[in-house]
């Protein structure tokens, strides 16, 4: 199965497991989905829920990976809209794909994943251009633009100038 999985610099995933493009790696033990009670490694089949699991910075790795083996598929997030949440027994990194390429994928995005990509990958300054031509015309999309990339913490606030 393909899949996606973002990484810090140093190519470490959350439980801090160290990984290599093209080393295949395994995990033993029942595998299962989830934050809690999960074991395996986890991806993502949209690239842009992967980002929810780093951190807001702006040197995130994303790979995209094979998963073999055994896979789960017993967590999803549908408060939040995350449903393509997996973890499997075998993995392979194919390759990093790199900042370019991620945001040519955004751009072919619709809505509900173009917005959760812009509330959990931190954008440079050229990209923050590319994605503002892409929303121009969309103000739901700008306001999420506005709080999480340009931390406008005001612009989902009602009107200060309303008169009673």
């Amino acid at each position: 199965m393909k899949g996606y999985k973002a990484f810090n610099k140093d190519m470490l995933a959350m439980n801090n497991i160290k990984f290599e493009i093209g080393k295949q790696m395994h995990i033993d033990g029942p595998i299962k989905s989830g934050p809690i009670d999960g074991n395996g490694f986890h991806f993502c089949t949209n690239f842009e829920d992967t980002f929810r699991f780093v951190s807001f910075e702006s040197n995130v790795l994303l790979c995209e990976i094979k998963a073999f083996g055994k896979i789960s598929h017993e967590y999803c997030d549908e408060y939040n809209g995350y449903y393509g949440i997996y973890s499997c027994s075998d993995i392979i990194l194919e390759r990093i794909i790199p900042r370019e390429e991620i945001i040519t994928m955004a751009s072919k995005l619709p809505e509900y994943r173009l917005k959760r990509f812009i509330q959990t990958y931190k954008l440079n300054k050229e990209e923050l251009v590319e994605i503002r031509k892409i929303i121009l015309n969309n103000s739901n999309l700008n306001k999420y633009f506005e709080y999480y990339q340009l931390d406008n913490k005001e612009v989902f606030c009602e009107s200060k100038n309303i008169r009673i």
